[in-house]
């Protein structure tokens, strides 16, 4: 009956050791994830970062006045189809 109660105190020790480790990992897991976000973020934004000269790229773009001819959706006729 001792040894009985013995491992059972023993048993309660390790699965409250186990659970000390699993709260552990999952606050790792958390500041991870967190600081894992704000560097996706971080190099997102420095990413789109748009040099200096790009607005002035994009107005004189803009004041150019290109024509595009239009493009026809109709098929021409073939000459063997009958009228």
């Amino acid at each position: 009956m001792r040894v009985n109660v013995d491992k059972v105190l023993e048993r309660d020790q390790k699965l409250s050791e186990l659970d000390d480790r699993a709260d552990a990992l999952q606050a790792g897991a958390s500041q991870f994830e967190t600081s894992a976000a704000k560097l996706k973020r971080k190099y997102w934004w420095k990413n789109l970062k748009v040099p200096p000269e790009t607005p002035e790229i994009q107005t004189g773009a803009s004041k150019i006045n290109i024509d595009v001819p239009k493009i026809h959706t109709e098929s021409p006729k073939s000459s063997l189809e009958p009228p």
